[in-house]
């Protein structure tokens, strides 16, 4: 048995256009759209459903820029398992943006809910075949007025209303991150050139990297990782943002990363080396092979 850490990268949609399904569940808000700041990252949140039939659904960025990890809960998604081939796409254009996701529960009220994590992509999609997907423009997230999770012949229908606006709050508190982390937002915007790493980042975290007593254990886990690099390109901080499953990996993850990860510094608009940041998504996972993939920007 191999035992390998892994990056999670989104894989493209399949949700062929006109596509029909057998049951459609159409969900209307409960609630106002709610920016939550925690000091590590900026959440959209709000309700849905009723309130025998709750549903939450959540944006979440960890710096600024279109990528966002996205999360919806409810009793609809009682069926999906880990096996299922479930899409999440836009409305009214049906544009399918992640099939990617990781199964969960989340309580609320009592109840027990069934939560899909779908995580690294854009209301434009992710990259594919090596090409990013367009920036996503305020005309974009105005278009943008409802989501659609489908599976197995069934869809839910979120409807949002036009993100525009929420979409702005979450950039303000996106800036707030940066400010927070000790750097100029405005400078970070301009910037010339993002840290650049010096070698690969999949052999940051190589074969027989996964510690042995989590191996034993059969523990996986997804881990968030921000790094701080300074103007010389080394680690100064390296931070656990998100931690999925199992606490212990994230000391490990850091430690990992700081032992073999390298980079060329940011250069500010001027060409001159300056701090900047790097977001990093790391799954570990037994019996995988080792992918990376960066958080995209604006």
């Amino acid at each position: 048995m191999s035992l390998r850490p892994v990056i999670l990268a989104a894989i493209a949609a399949s949700l062929l256009p006109g596509q029909a399904f057998a049951e459609t569940k159409v969900v209307t808000a409960t609630s106002p759209w709610k920016v939550d700041y925690t000091g590590n990252a900026c959440h959209l949140q709000r309700g849905f459903g009723t309130a025998a039939e709750p549903m939450l659904v959540q944006f979440e960025q960890l710096a600024p820029g279109d990528n966002f990890n996205f999360t919806v809960a409810g009793s609809a998604f009682s069926g999906v398992s880990e096996l299922t081939h479930a899409t999440l796409s836009t409305g009214p254009d049906r544009k399918p943006i992640s099939t990617r996701f990781t199964l969960g529960d989340m309580n609320a009220g009592g109840q027990k809910l069934t939560t899909l994590f779908f995580m690294g992509t854009t209301l434009n999609g992710h990259a594919e075949d090596g090409k990013q997907p367009e920036k996503v423009t305020p005309e974009r997230e105005a278009q943008v007025n409802s989501l659609f999770v489908s599976w197995g012949g069934k869809e839910v229908q979120i409807g949002t209303g036009p993100l525009a606006k929420a979409f702005a709050a979450m950039g303000s508190c996106t800036e707030g991150l940066v400010k927070s982390w000790g750097l100029d937002p405005v400078q970070q915007k301009t910037l010339a050139r993002w840290p650049k790493p010096l070698s690969e980042p999949s052999s940051w975290l190589p074969p027989g990297s996964y510690p042995s007593d989590l191996a034993d254990e059969g523990r996986q886990a997804l881990v968030d990782v921000r790094l701080l690099i300074d103007p010389a390109g080394a680690i100064s901080d390296c931070q656990v943002v998100n931690g999925y499953s199992e606490p212990r990996f994230a000391k490990v993850t850091c430690d990992r990363i700081r032992e073999r990860a390298k980079f060329e510094p940011a250069l500010d608009a001027a060409g001159q080396p300056v701090a900047s940041y790097a977001v990093r998504r790391v799954r570990w996972v037994i019996d995988r092979k080792p992918r990376m993939i960066r958080q995209r920007r604006r």
